[in-house]
Order: C-alpha cells, then sequence, then structure tokens
C-alpha cells in the first residue's frame, strides 16, 4: 500500500510580475508544495571492507565530512551550504540552524568520522530546531547519487519512554526547486510514522512537478518494522530510467516521466512534520557517513562500494571533478573567455531598410581567445550586422542565456515613444543573439525575446547573472523613476533552454534610495552558485571627509538561498564597503574571480586625470559571508594615459580565474586611417598562483584603422 502526503520542502515562493516598470505593480505569488515518500529493509553492516578499487575518472563528488564544525571553512570551499533561515519544510515558525549540524567521531562509521544532523522540539514552533545541509551549485543531473546514512527511531535525548510523539523525517534527496522543470528524487525515513503510515516507513519518491499529484512514490511500510542503524542508500538516472536502492537491492523504479529533467542539488536534512505534546525538548539525530556522485551512468552498489573504499583506502576525504559552469562570455565554448564588441556606424540611407533616410548600421565582432590559453586574443570576425536598426542599443551583455555552456549577447533597445501604447512611457525591447550549437565561435541571428510597448525611459542599467542557480543566465534592469527611486527587476531564462525569458519580476522597490548609483555588476560573491548584485554609490560630498566629492560606498543583493530568483529575501541592499574620503575618479567597476577561489572579486579603475590610473580590487571574503575585504592595490599606470572607453572581465587563459581587459582610444594619434582610428585592447591576466594580483596590462589587440564607432566591449 503506497502511502502519499504532500508538503512544502523548502518554504520557497514563486513570484511572477504582471505588467509594466511603470510604477504600477500587480505581483501574483504561487506557493510551491513539495512532496514526501520513504520505505523499508535489511539494516546495513557498520563498516565496510577496505576495497583498493581505483576511483572512477568521470565526473565525481566524494565528501566523508571530515569536518571540525559548522563554522570550518571547508565546507564553503568544497560547496556546501548549511541552512539558517526559515520557512519549510515542517512546522510553520520553526527554524533551522547551521549549529544543529556537527561532524562528532564516530566509532560505527566507515572512517571513524560522521556529519550529524540534529533535529529538536519541545512541541511548540519557537522550540523547534531543525537541519539542513545542500551543495550550493546545481550541477548534478544524469548519474549515480548514493549515500551511507543512520536512522534513529527514537530521541537521543528527552526520551519519556513508551511510544515516541514525534513525527520527525530523516533525508537523502535531490532537488531543482522553483523551476519550470522542476526536478527532485526523495529517500525519506519516517522512524514515527506520519503521511497516513502508522509505523517506521521509508518513501521513495520521483517527482515531475511541485503538483501534488505529478509524482510516483514508493512506501513498503510493512516489508520492515524498523530502519534503526547504518544504511545505503542510492539513486541512479540515467537516459530516463530512474531507479531507487536500498542496502544494495533496488527497492523502486518509477516511469520515465519522473526522471530528473534538470541539474539538482544534493541536500540532506531532519526536520518535524507536525507539532505534538508541548513539553520537554526531545532531541532527534540522523548521522551521514559519507555521500557520493558519479556523472559516468548507472553504477551498480558493488560499483558504488569499491569506488568509495577505494577513497577511504587511499585517505581521500573529499573529491569533486563534477563539472562547473564555463565562462559566461565563451562564444565558442572551449573554456577560454572571449570578448565581444559592438560598432555603431551612425545613421544613413540604405536600400531595404523601412526607415531608408535614417537606418542606424550596427554590427558586433568578436575577439576569440586563444586556443593556446596565453591569455591573447585572435583577430576580428564579424558576428552579426544589423543595417536597418531605428536606434543604437542602450546596453549590451553577455550570458548563458540557454544553458549550453557558450555565451550569447543581449542588448536592451529604448525606441521612445515610436511604437509606445502609453502617452508618458517608451517602447522598449530585448534582443538577443545565441552562440552557434557547434561552438563554431559565432552568433545565430537575432531574435526578439521581451518587449513592452508601455515600460518608460528610465532603465539605466542591464546586466546578467545567474540568479537562481539554474545554468542559465538571466536578466537584470536597474529602472529610476526620478527623485531617488528606484527599482530593481529580472526577467528569467525559460527553464527549457530555448533562449527565452519569463515576464519581468519586481525584486526590490528603493523608493527612498537617492540618484547616486554610478555602477550596477553582478557576481557570485558568496561563492552559492548563484549571481548577485553590487551598486557602487556616489554620494558626492555629501558625507565626505576629504575636500571635494569623496563620499562613495558598495551594497550588495545577494540571491537567495532557496534558488527562487529574489534577493536579500526580500530585503534592501547591505552596505558592504563605504570610504568618506575616496574621491569621484571611480571610472570602472566590474566583477570577476581573480584568485579562483570561486567567489566573484570586484574590480575598481580610478581615474586621477593627467593619464594617471589605478587598479584596485575588493577580495570576496572567503568564508562566503558574501561581504569583502579591504581595497587592495593591483596596477597603477602613472603614464597610461587618457582614452579608456570600457573595462570588462574574463577568463582569457582557461585557468579558472578571472582577467581583464581594457579597451583604449587613441583618437587620431598613431591611425593609418582618416578619423580617430586607432585603438587597442590591453589585458591584465590573474596570477597562476591564486594570490589575487593581476600582471600587465599587455597589449593583445590592436588596430590602427578601427574607427572610433565602439559602443560597447563585452
Amino acid at each position: 500500500m503506497d502511502h502519499v502526503h504532500f508538503r512544502e520542502r523548502t518554504g520557497r515562493r514563486r513570484r511572477a510580475f504582471l505588467g509594466t516598470a511603470f510604477l504600477a505593480l500587480a505581483a501574483t505569488v504561487l506557493g510551491t508544495v513539495d512532496a514526501v515518500a520513504s520505505t523499508a529493509l535489511s539494516a546495513a553492516p557498520d563498516a565496510q571492507s577496505a576495497a583498493t578499487t581505483a576511483p572512477p575518472s568521470s565526473g565525481t563528488l566524494f565528501d566523508d565530512f571530515n569536518y571540525t564544525g559548522p563554522d570550518d571553512p571547508r565546507l564553503v570551499a568544497h560547496g556546501w551550504t548549511l541552512r539558517g533561515e526559515s520557512g519549510g519544510p515542517g512546522p510553520i515558525g520553526a527554524k533551522w540552524s547551521p549549529n544543529a549540524v556537527s561532524f562528532p567521531a564516530d566509532s560505527t562509521a566507515q572512517g571513524g568520522r560522521a556529519m550529524q544532523l540534529r533535529a529538536s522540539t519541545d512541541g511548540t514552533a519557537a522550540g523547534t530546531v531543525q537541519a539542513q545541509v545542500s551543495t550550493a551549485q546545481r550541477k548534478f543531473y544524469s548519474g549515480t547519487y548514493a549515500a551511507r546514512v543512520f536512522f534513529t527511531d527514537r530521541p537521543t535525548a528527552g526520551d519519556s519512554g513508551g511510544r515516541p510523539v514525534d513525527h520527525p523525517v530523516q533525508t537523502f534527496y535531490t532537488i531543482t526547486p522553483e523551476n519550470p522543470l522542476y526536478s527532485e528524487l526523495d529517500h525519506e525515513y519516517l522512524p514515527n510514522g506520519g503521511w497516513g503510515a502508522p509505523g517506521s516507513s521509508h518513501f521513495t519518491t520521483a517527482w515531475h512537478d511541485t503538483e501534488p499529484a505529478d509524482k510516483e512514490t514508493y512506501n513498503q511500510d510493512n516489508a520492515v518494522n524498523s530502519l534503526q542503524g547504518w544504511h545505503t542508500l542510492q539513486m541512479t538516472a540515467v537516459n530516463g530510467e530512474v531507479d531507487f536502492y536500498l542496502d544494495g537491492r533496488k527497492y523502486f523504479s518509477p516511469s520515465s516521466k519522473y526522471a530528473p529533467r534538470e541539474p539538482m542539488t544534493l541536500n540532506f536534512n531532519e526536520w518535524f512534520i507536525d507539532l505534538v505534546s508541548p513539553g520537554q525538548t526531545r532531541t532527534w539525530d540522523q548521522r551521514v557517513n559519507w555521500v557520493y556522485y558519479n556523472d559516468s551512468g548507472a553504477q551498480t552498489p558493488a560499483q558504488v562500494d569499491a569506488a568509495v573504499n577505494g577513497y577511504y583506502a587511499s585517505g581521500t576525504h573529499f573529491v569533486d571533478t563534477v563539472p562547473k559552469k564555463t565562462p559566461a562570455n565563451d562564444y565558442d565554448g572551449d573554456g577560454v573567455g572571449d570578448l565581444s564588441l559592438l560598432y555603431d556606424y551612425g545613421t544613413g540611407s540604405a536600400s531595404g531598410c523601412a526607415q531608408s533616410e535614417s537606418a542606424r548600421r550596427t554590427a558586433l565582432f568578436g575577439l576569440s581567445g586563444k586556443a593556446d590559453r596565453s591569455g591573447g586574443l585572435g583577430g576580428i570576425n564579424p558576428l552579426s550586422d544589423s543595417p536597418c536598426e531605428a536606434v543604437s542599443p542602450k546596453f549590451v551583455t553577455s550570458g548563458d542565456f540557454n544553458g549550453d555552456g557558450k555565451g550569447d549577447v543581449a542588448a536592451f533597445y529604448d525606441y521612445g515613444s515610436t511604437g509606445s501604447t502609453c502617452s508618458t512611457a517608451n517602447h522598449v525591447a530585448v534582443v538577443e543573439w545565441l552562440a552557434d550549437p557547434k561552438g563554431t565561435g559565432t552568433l545565430q541571428a537575432p531574435k526578439r525575446v521581451w518587449e513592452s510597448t508601455c515600460w518608460g525611459g528610465g532603465t539605466s542599467f542591464m546586466e546578467s547573472g545567474d540568479f537562481n542557480g539554474d545554468g542559465k543566465s538571466d536578466l537584470t534592469l536597474l529602472y529610476d523613476y526620478g527623485a531617488g527611486h528606484v527599482r530593481l527587476f529580472t526577467l528569467t531564462a525559460d527553464g527549457n533552454g530555448g533562449g527565452g525569458f519569463g515576464g519581468v519580476v519586481s525584486q526590490w522597490d528603493g523608493s527612498r534610495w537617492g540618484t547616486g548609483t554610478k555602477f550596477l555588476t553582478t557576481g557570485d560573491f558568496n561563492g552559492d552558485g548563484k549571481s548577485d548584485i553590487a551598486l557602487f554609490y556616489d554620494y558626492g560630498a555629501a558625507g565626505a571627509t576629504c575636500k571635494g566629492d569623496a563620499h562613495q560606498s558598495i551594497s550588495t543583493l545577494t540571491a537567495n538561498s532557496n534558488g527562487n530568483g529574489g534577493f536579500n529575501n526580500g530585503g534592501s541592499p547591505a552596505k558592504v564597503w563605504e570610504s568618506t574620503c575616496w574621491g569621484g575618479g571611480t571610472a570602472f567597476f566590474n566583477s570577476g574571480d581573480f584568485n579562483g577561489d570561486g567567489k566573484s572579486d570586484l574590480a575598481l579603475l580610478y581615474d586621477y586625470g593627467a593619464g594617471n590610473v589605478s587598479l584596485l580590487t575588493l577580495n570576496a571574503n572567503p568564508n562566503g559571508d558574501g561581504r569583502f575585504g579591504g581595497l587592495v592595490p593591483r596596477w597603477d599606470g602613472t603614464r597610461w594615459g587618457a582614452g579608456t572607453k570600457f573595462m570588462t572581465t574574463g577568463d582569457y587563459n582557461g585557468d579558472g580565474k578571472s582577467d581583464i581587459a581594457l579597451f583604449k582610444d587613441y583618437g587620431a594619434t598613431g591611425a593609418t586611417c582618416a578619423g580617430n582610428a586607432h585603438q587597442a585592447i590591453s589585458t591584465l591576466i590573474a596570477d597562476p598562483y591564486g594570490t589575487g594580483a593581476l600582471h600587465g596590462p599587455a597589449i593583445a589587440w590592436e588596430s590602427t584603422c578601427w574607427g572610433g564607432g565602439t559602443a560597447f566591449m563585452n
């Protein structure tokens, strides 16, 4: 008999924004309802014999949780997140605490140590604490998942005898929440019943959607009365086939509809279904000996055991070779960052254009990072020619909008009142060029992916970033209504990988923010696999302690940990750096991972005038709190000269660290063609040892017959 219960696993919420960016906003909030399931069989041995079989060499994650505590910096460095907020699953008002996770010695565990998740309750919401550990990145998809888990049937503290009253859930699961291609695979043990099961039950469930009926679950609650002790839980998902295993025996095989459709996170949590019997605090413990993932296919339980035993035999505590995302501006997908230039030829007559006397011609050109990974750039390649534009783009950005591992380009166009359906608003659109899927480095024909005929003319920034961590770049727009009122919107990339976007969603309303936002950039400042936003604000002389316009600050909006695409849990930007004696010369502000630690740092180019510039960085804190250390000077160009037109970042030598590119316009000086035709791109390459230093600059491309029309560099 199958027992099914539907509940909200993560307490996440979707928001769909309806309407335009013009003052009045309407939002629809859709609550997600996740579900559960679990089952029972024979107990596993307390320890496994040490085999010497070498671990597989494919994309693999292995961790035996050899950490000192919840504050061990290696947890973040290894890609783990300890939940520390409220929200589902579990009773409303219950808390999640990183301190509910520990790593004690355990003589019954293989290797003598385990991770412990402790959930406690006194029967009230205020007195209930739950525990969850998750991978920060969604990068686990087809392959084999396994973990050795210790289930407990009674409280480890506060047990007054008799049958326990609480209904805890002890889990190992994978999930892609808040996504049109929702995916979830669950192992869940209910030691004291729940969801219709009268006693100890082990549910296994595969999900196709958050809808309660859109899943297959199996619960063989009569097979075994208890799963107290150590057990090996396994799931394989390959070519649309999913199998659940318990202690080496196949347990459940759902239909192919319920196979994962998107990369997922790995998760363990322990929580309570409900609140019962207010009184003394009862504590329930779940332990995890190790976790293992391999993307090479559906491995047998014996192969999993051999691989894990091989890691223990070699003294290996942690391995992660599962591929991460490629650079967002890598147009050919070779793992080396490239550059794109948008050139504006101006207006003129053009045959075949609707506006024959005032057609504007723009074109995209590419500069590929050299395949030898030297940090140099190849020659200019035409990517796209648009001879009949009504206007030039207002913003251009680069990102991987369809999740294929290659960089795409998006441009924001403001057509003014032309085509507008509102008397006081503008007609705007986002146009996209997807990378050639064959990896040629060229771009496909442009297509309009979002449009509003009643938007307004106040869009002040557009940038790309993966705000929900699904492996596809989204877009963010900062809209300035005037009088210090700004609002942040996002356009989320479609989950189907087609390169389109959903509707515009309001994420933050700064009604009293002010007028000084000078720059906006995006980056993963806490290393959780999702993009955050940084705003550089110039207060001018207000509050300055030095002469002149010397007061500046940086604030961040951190992507929500639940991956719903929002920021700061609905709050305002948090100030992470401030100086009242800085100065008004900051000319460029970008993000990049300059030391290769998996977290984005910030770079500022300061122009002192008279050709003197300096490059400084703010390194992201290694503990993953999303904040930054102090300013570090990286390069002082005392004779650099005027003419720096653009600064961008990318990994131009493919070493996993961000480099910096500077576009300099020399004008007519040194030009071999008429006009302002001499331009060059110089790069500063990140130190290979991960110090955060930047070497250079060195000219990577130069033309004395290019022209002064370059409008954007990405």
